[in-house]
């Protein structure tokens, strides 16, 4: 998350995601599971692209994202290492805050916080969108920005008025049916193949073994006379 604000706030489109599966090195990663999927990995990689692909083609050319604009998305834990339960989540457009009630409000006549619910406005997103956590296999797609302490008309948090950035991939609260982010007819069969069969070498024949013992030999003969051969002659 650090890279992308760091991106945003030199003008720069970004977005963040985080994933369900455990962060793997790429010598680990794996061509088919052990029941004939892709890699959670792999999966993870295929649905980030297609998301930024998606958001590039909205922008036909211009900015992807508004300026100080960035997106956060949480894929679900696939399951392709075990069962095709959670294998192409749909993007979800969802708010930051979460479907929690506030239970205290700040009194300003006796200046104590009172157990209460504050009511309407105590959530400054639009509550019409889903919460980011849902125990579904959905992807959440939140859009935010960094200008904070900017009036409101200025900070645009509803999210009415950015999702004209928003691309037909991340489905808006209510749409159905709701398509995977990797595509509809998109396929996740792993690639099943034997491993390297491994080079065996032969073995030197008796004879070759033999006839290079015998070169040696012969080499060692040869060094020993040359040898006493020159130190005869320089006596």
């Amino acid at each position: 998350m650090g890279a992308t604000y760091v991106a945003i706030e030199r003008g720069i489109p970004a977005m963040a995601f985080w994933t369900g599966n455990d962060a793997i090195p790429y010598s680990s990663l794996n061509s088919s599971t052990k029941v004939g999927f892709q890699d959670p990995a792999t999966i993870n990689g295929r649905l980030a692209s297609n998301l930024a692909q998606a958001f590039i083609a909205k922008a036909n050319g211009d900015r992807v994202l508004p300026e100080g604009y960035g997106v956060t998305v949480d894929l679900p834990y696939i399951t392709s290492e075990t069962s095709d339960e959670c294998t192409n989540p749909p993007f979800v457009l969802t708010r930051s805050t979460q479907d929690l009630g506030v239970k205290v409000a700040y009194n300003h006549k006796s200046g104590v916080f009172n157990r209460m619910h504050t009511g309407t406005g105590y959530n400054e997103d639009d509550t019409n969108t889903v919460g980011t956590v849902n125990p579904k296999c959905l992807s959440a797609v939140t859009v935010f920005a960094l200008d904070y302490d900017a009036a409101r008309r200025r900070q645009c948090f509803n999210l009415a008025d950015v999702t004209a950035v928003i691309p037909v991939l991340v489905h808006a609260n209510g749409t159905a049916p709701l398509i995977g982010g990797l595509g509809a007819n998109a396929s996740i069969s792993g690639n099943i193949s034997l491993p390297p069969t491994a080079v065996v070498t032969s073995p030197p024949s008796v004879q070759t073994t033999v006839t290079s013992i015998a070169t040696l030999v012969q080499w060692s003969v040869s060094s020993l006379v040359l040898g006493l051969v020159v130190g005869v002659i320089m006596s």
